[in-house]
């Protein structure tokens, strides 16, 4: 065989990276231990319990944390067994922390934090626009709301009594 046909039958350097690349990758899947998964887990739990407080990383953290004490006990459990463990885990471990936490809420101490209309329950603000057909503007801060309520004058002053979305409830301010 000639230089040039032995040539042509070796593979480039960009696909010889490519190839190392996935043996790596291979490599490392293979060889996962339940240690891996132990750090994963506690190293998703601290970020959890220190920065993120969402309850998102914590779901993967068990998840991850249950996938090693599987590997632990059957050490010659497969990473693509593992990987479909961690997967069902996951799902199931979010599923069942939806729920539990629509059921059992956390209390905040400021409940209407990232609830900006109804900060402004029980505040009284007046008319930059008169409320006709249900509907008007106030000025709150500085920023303009839309309010519904009875019709009223430009500049009768208004109590906020609720919200609906982003529209303020009000009635007349005595």
């Amino acid at each position: 065989m000639e230089l040039w046909q032995e040539l042509l039958k070796l593979p480039s350097k960009r696909s010889q990276k490519k190839i190392n690349k996935q043996h790596k990758m291979l490599y490392f899947l293979t060889t996962l231990t339940y240690w891996h998964w132990f750090g994963l887990g506690v190293a998703l739990l601290i970020i959890e319990l220190v920065v993120a407080n969402t309850g998102f990383l914590l779901w993967i953290s068990v998840s991850s944390i249950f996938v090693g004490l599987l590997l632990y006990v059957f050490s010659g459990l497969g990473w693509s067994y593992q990987f479909l463990i961690f997967a069902f885990t996951l799902i199931v471990c979010a599923v069942i922390g939806r729920k539990y936490f629509h059921r059992h809420p956390i209390q905040s101490n400021e409940p209407t934090l990232n609830k900006r209309a109804n900060q402004y329950v029980g505040r009284t603000f007046m008319l930059i626009s008169s409320i006709e057909n249900g509907r008007g503007t106030i000025k709150v801060d500085d920023s303009i709301w839309h309010v519904s309520g009875s019709d009223l004058p430009v500049g009768a002053k208004v109590r906020v009594v609720g919200t609906q979305g982003t529209v303020l409830k009000v009635e007349r301010a005595e």
